[in-house]
């Protein structure tokens, strides 16, 4: 099978992500359970020199590993990571929607539109990987696109920032920065809560910079939404979320450092439009999906 047709089969059967290695049985990721694919692996040094240009090639000769993004027919697209291993190259893909979904698609908490329409501030988006951070970033943007009159990613007066992933102090002040002086930032954290997500911005600063980042984050921070998969009666996958606004009890919270309070605020705080998992997994069991 050539990776078109690999790619139409891993459609059909729902796979999220594909794990190629030429020395190796291939294997598919549905519903969060990685099994054996039923065709063989391709060979990946053959599409590698397909997918990557001359600079990309070095990069992953020099390092041993690359990111990258590859589109196919049918409007497929792929995000991709390949590493070196003793065995040769191997491919991690991840099958990424032809459409962007709509938020009312994936049962984001009903205040996150409005939570869109602020004029600055900082916005998360946090989960473990493969939870779908980045189709509730894509469904944002689109929101976005659709109802703001705003422009978004462009080089000259932005309105709203997609920074992706917040992986260093750098990066992070950075968003706090762009929040502060009128724009909405949206960006991604690997941490599995709200409570999680703020700690480890602050942590992410040395002691002596702390504070200044607490009062920064509490001035600036619009929400954090903390989200997960799990599998629903229909064997497909429905998103639980947790959302944290903040509000100035919350800005209190985090300027004294004490985020351990946060959870409780969270599941208190639905009269403003929080939600913890908890009552988004109710929510789902109400509506027959769990």
């Amino acid at each position: 099978m050539n990776m078109e047709e690999i790619v139409a089969l891993s459609v059909k059967h729902n796979v999220s992500d594909l794990h190629l290695c030429s020395a190796w049985p291939a294997r598919w990721r549905i519903r969060g359970r990685m099994e054996a694919a039923p065709f063989d692996a391709p060979d990946v040094e053959e599409l590698l020199r397909e997918w990557l240009d001359d600079d990309q090639r070095a990069i992953l000769l020099e390092n041993g590993q690359l990111d990258f993004a590859v589109s196919l027919a049918e409007n497929q697209r792929l995000r991709g990571s390949a590493f070196a291993q003793r065995q040769g190259i191997s491919l991690a893909l991840r099958l990424l929607p032809s459409h962007c979904p709509q938020l009312e698609q994936l049962g984001a908490p009903p205040v996150l539109p409005e939570l869109l329409k602020s004029e600055n501030g900082l916005i998360l988006v946090t989960g473990a990987t493969g939870s779908g951070k980045s189709t509730t970033l894509a469904a944002m943007v689109g929101y976005l696109n659709q109802h703001a009159d705003a422009h978004i990613l462009t080089l000259e007066d932005p309105d709203v920032i997609l920074l992706g992933e917040l992986r260093d102090s750098e990066t992070i002040r950075l968003a706090l920065t762009a929040a502060e002086t009128g724009h909405l930032v949206l960006a991604t954290l690997h941490t599995r809560g709200a409570a999680q997500a703020v700690e480890r911005l602050v942590d992410s600063f040395p002691a002596q910079e702390k504070d200044p980042v607490r009062n920064q984050l509490a001035g600036s921070l619009r929400a954090v939404l903390s989200q997960k998969l799990e599998v629903d009666k229909q064997e497909g996958r429905v998103a639980l979320f947790e959302l944290l606004i903040n509000t100035p009890a919350v800005g209190n919270l985090i300027r004294e450092g004490k985020t351990h309070q946060l959870p409780h605020v969270i599941q208190t705080g639905q009269q403003v439009g929080m939600i913890t998992f908890q009552q988004s997994y109710q929510q789902r069991v109400k509506e027959g999906r769990l």
